[in-house]
């Protein structure tokens, strides 16, 4: 942040909160300024002006770190819509919302009958496919041989008898003894015998070579076709059931035994509780703070760990360490996923961050929250409104104090002859430091120009002005002017800078 911007509305407040008081108050108290404009009347009467109460806090050293909170939603790091890659009847339902299956498990089936008969269908033509491939690569068997051998034996005897028999019709048709049509038949017949031969002599011819490479080609062509069909028919069965592909929780059922369903409709929906994330849209001002890797902190909006109040205090001041705040309800994350470019719509970025990040705490210990631990909200359900603490600016062992007690002061620059504007705070010392005086404590008010470094709602980093262990008006500033005697309410220690 610009430093001339660092407390304009606590200022506001502030000039808002002087007029009331001082309306409130006038008639029985005076102002620092007033007061001293009677000095010296007062000491003329043997009075002095009456202190300021005013109560302090100790400056003190630490880490300061600005947390904006993102809102988003919970989501699971992995989420599937499952569905039968088969359409038919619904067999079973073997799950319900909120059930924990394990990888492999199988949640649903279909009706399986005429799919596994068309399976052991499909199994069978391999297995006859495979046999006559063997067959055709070993080429035919001795009693094969014998048989093609016989074959050309009876087929020449069959050409043998067709000839002679074509020979006697000859002689009766030439000599007017018989039709013509008679002898053309036995034309026929001869003709038809002879190729029989050829035809047996040549099966033996082939098989005394082996099986020709055409042959065996076209064996293992039908081979590959019926294992195709068996791996369809197997894929029909496999797509009959459903079964879970991670081990997860079944969140939600949309169909029931009987059911007809088609393939692809979505039957049971199964995420992954052990790696749920909240994903958010963050701001364009935000965009220079995003890294992927990122420690940051998240909550439920329903946070079972803590109230509001504590969450809200944990945030704003700054000072939180790990523990404090999971001690408010929030788990250690880390951003896994940054969006490069911004939404042309929305013009944010998309961020996730997700559980189970460990972080250092301030003891240098090692603090987790992953889902499981004692820390985890059991409201931490996908679906459920969240939001990423994500840190921006933040300072190392820095002087800290309250930041309601930097006052914005206006004042005309002589050299710039302009109004500037200046960051006061009032720190309370000992007025009768090095006197001798030591019958009771007089402290007046010392007015310091300080210069904000890093601030969270409640608190900020001075970068100059008051030093660690300084005594700082954190109530009545409002009232003091430098060197206005004051009183210190109570134990004269009002908590920490924290």
């Amino acid at each position: 942040m610009r430093r001339g911007e660092v407390l304009s509305a606590k200022a506001a407040s502030g000039v808002v909160v002087f007029f009331l008081l001082l309306v409130i108050l006038l008639p029985s108290l005076s102002g620092c300024g007033s007061m001293q404009a009677k000095t010296k009347a007062d000491s003329e009467a043997g009075s002095e002006p009456p202190a300021i109460s005013v109560e302090v806090v100790p400056a003190r050293r630490g880490d300061l770190v600005v947390r904006v909170p993102v809102p988003g939603v919970v989501t699971a790091g992995a989420q599937v819509d499952l569905a039968f890659k088969a359409g038919g009847k619904i067999a079973d339902v073997a799950v319900k919302p909120g059930d924990r299956v394990e990888k492999g498990q199988v949640l649903a089936r279909l009706e399986q009958s005429d799919i596994l008969a068309q399976v052991a269908q499909a199994e069978a033509a391999v297995e006859a496919a495979t046999a006559n491939l063997a067959r055709a690569e070993k080429g035919p068997r001795p009693e094969e041989i014998d048989q093609l051998k016989a074959h050309v034996e009876a087929a020449r005897a069959a050409s043998d008898a067709a000839l002679r028999n074509l020979e006697r019709m000859k002689s009766l048709y030439e000599a007017g003894a018989i039709p013509k049509a008679q002898y053309e038949g036995a034309e026929v017949q001869a003709e038809s015998a002879r190729q029989q031969l050829v035809a047996a002599e040549k099966q033996l011819e082939l098989a005394l070579k082996g099986s020709p490479e055409e042959i065996v080609a076209a064996a293992k062509a039908q081979v590959k076709q019926a294992q195709a069909a068996a791996s369809l028919a197997r894929s029909q069965l496999q797509g009959s059931s459903i079964t879970a592909p991670f081990a997860g929780e079944i969140s939600s059922v949309n169909a029931e035994e009987g059911e007809l369903v088609s393939p692809g409709m979505p039957i049971l929906t199964l995420v992954d509780p052990s790696g749920l994330c909240v994903s958010a849209v963050a701001s364009e001002s935000l965009s220079k703070y995003l890294e992927q890797g990122k420690e940051v902190f998240i909550r439920t909006k329903t946070s079972s760990t803590s109230d509001g109040a504590t969450a809200i205090k944990a945030v704003r001041s700054g000072g939180g360490s790990p523990e404090d705040l999971m001690a408010a309800g929030y788990l250690p994350a880390v951003l896994t996923e940054v969006s490069p470019s911004a939404d042309p719509g929305t013009k944010g970025f998309l961020i996730k961050a997700a559980v189970g990040a460990r972080h250092k705490s301030d003891s240098g210990s090692t603090v987790s929250g992953a889902v499981g631990d004692s820390n985890a909200p059991s409201e931490l359900k996908p679906g459920v409104f969240a939001e990423i603490l994500l840190p921006t600016e933040e300072t190392r062992n820095a002087v800290i104090i309250p930041r309601k007690a930097v006052l914005s002061v206006d004042s005309f620059d002589e050299d710039a002859q302009n109004q500037a504007r200046r960051w006061v705070a009032f720190v309370v010392k000992k007025a009768d430091e090095g006197s001798g005086n030591t019958n009771e404590e007089r402290w007046v008010a010392e007015e310091r120009v300080v210069e904000p470094g890093v601030a969270t709602a409640d608190l900020i980093e001075v970068v100059s002005g008051i030093r660690e262990g300084e005594l700082v008006v954190v109530t009545g500033q409002h009232f003091l002017e430098n060197g206005c005697r004051v009183v210190i309410a109570g134990d004269g220690r009002v908590g920490g800078a924290d």
